[in-house]
């Protein structure tokens, strides 16, 4: 094997490295650009980040269902003549929330207000408990509240090559509870 023919072998295998490092890291450079325009309330930052529609139309369905099962389950709603009532209007509540609540400002707060815990640090300002989920799918687990147990999920998926955005965040069941 001539030297022309290791060199080239040599840069091949160099630029194999790099596209499957850039694939791999791309979640989570992407997490932490997230991150960074929601501290410095940047709202086109987040707006490149984040599905906004498709974010909006994942909570709107679990928060409906959340609270129908709920409503349905209250013993006092069985007996309740405006039950039929309160469970037409759960769905527009339910999109009327999230539609004010689901905007760059909004995550600006939620984020401010995830916490890491003492034991859980961040490694280079991301979660332990970040990872793929598929190829196409990233997920993100940041505490909800000041003990750490209920987690939030970020869930980004990709958008081409090493481009990624946020399309859904999952609630702890829980959290509705309190």
């Amino acid at each position: 094997m001539n030297k022309r023919m290791k060199t080239w072998g040599a840069a091949a295998a160099g630029a194999i490295v790099l596209l499957v490092g850039g694939y791999l890291a791309s979640p989570y450079i992407a997490v932490v650009g997230l991150v960074n325009a929601a501290r410095a309330g940047d709202k086109d930052g987040l707006e490149e980040r984040v599905d906004f529609p498709a974010v909006r139309e994942h909570l709107k369905a679990e928060l409906t269902a959340t609270f129908m099962t709920k409503f349905q389950e209250d013993p006092e709603m069985q007996s309740n003549p405006f039950a039929g009532l309160g469970l037409a209007l759960i769905p527009l509540m339910a999109d009327k929330a999230v539609n004010a609540l689901v905007t760059p400002e909004g995550l600006t707060r939620l984020l401010a207000k995830t916490q890491t815990p003492s034991d859980r640090k961040p490694v280079f300002g991301l979660p332990k408990d970040a990872g793929y989920v598929t190829l196409d799918r990233f997920r993100v687990g940041a505490p909800a509240g000041d003990d750490g147990g209920k987690k939030i999920q970020l869930i980004f998926r990709r958008q081409g090559l090493f481009s990624w955005k946020l399309n859904r965040i999952d609630l702890p069941p829980d959290l509705l509870e309190d």
